[in-house]
């Protein structure tokens, strides 16, 4: 008791606050160490314990700031999540998107079939021979190109929607690879448009296209004439 009432024949002071001296100071925990310091007139109480735990803070505790919250040092942190209720799927299934990731792996994958299906299209422009002097489409002129070879005059009949249900936004070309000049027109029912309402093609080997820009609306472009 000697060594303690040293301590409390003292002020005991902390933060600029002076507080009510005790008989007995008690100290839970393991590795706590009291010290007489006579040349510097002071006792030294030593904790080795972090939160009274023994031994030195690990890692993560040193990284603690007293009063705070912890200290993550976003440099070294790995984050490594699997998924346990994905499931690649043609629609998004609400009973297994437990969490938002898992949501937004289907979303992607939606929008990747949307993207494989545009760049189907786009990249299957094939090259049809047409080489008589009359067509009128049929589903497999789609988003392919029609080689006329006519030496005469040809024509080409867009038939409505009822008849050929095309997916609006499908496109398909002529190439008069000859002498004779390609003419487009509707079935009853169908409207072609194009800047001058131009809809014959304008030379040979000039290609045009039509594209299908609502149900029974064509758009005409490319090297045509009136």
């Amino acid at each position: 008791m000697a060594l303690l009432d040293s301590i409390f024949s003292a002020r005991f002071v902390k933060g600029g606050v002076e507080y009510v001296q005790r008989k007995t100071i008690e100290f839970i925990g393991a590795s706590v160490t009291i010290a007489d310091d006579p040349v510097n007139e002071r006792t030294q109480i030593t904790i080795a314990a972090s939160g009274g735990g023994g031994g030195a803070p690990d890692p993560h505790a040193a990284t603690h700031i007293r009063g705070g919250t912890d200290v993550i040092d976003a440099d070294r942190l790995r984050v490594a999540y699997v998924p346990l209720h994905y499931t690649r799927a043609g629609v998004v299934d609400v009973t297994t998107d437990v969490d938002q990731l898992t949501s937004n792996l289907h979303g992607i994958d939606l929008e990747l079939d949307t993207l494989h299906t545009v760049m189907v299209g786009l990249l299957r422009v094939l090259y049809v021979n047409e080489p008589g002097t009359a067509h009128t489409f049929i589903p497999g002129d789609a988003y392919k190109t029609l080689l006329c070879s006519s030496a005469t005059a040809v024509g080409i009949v867009i038939p409505s929607n009822a008849t050929m249900p095309y997916e609006v936004g499908t496109v398909i070309g002529f190439i008069p690879l000859a002498a004779g000049q390609i003419t487009l027109s509707g079935a009853a029912g169908v409207t072609l448009v194009s800047g001058g309402n131009e809809f014959k093609s304008l030379r040979q080997n000039g290609p045009m296209f039509a594209q299908q820009i609502s149900a029974n609306t064509w758009l005409v472009s490319g090297e045509k004439a009136a």
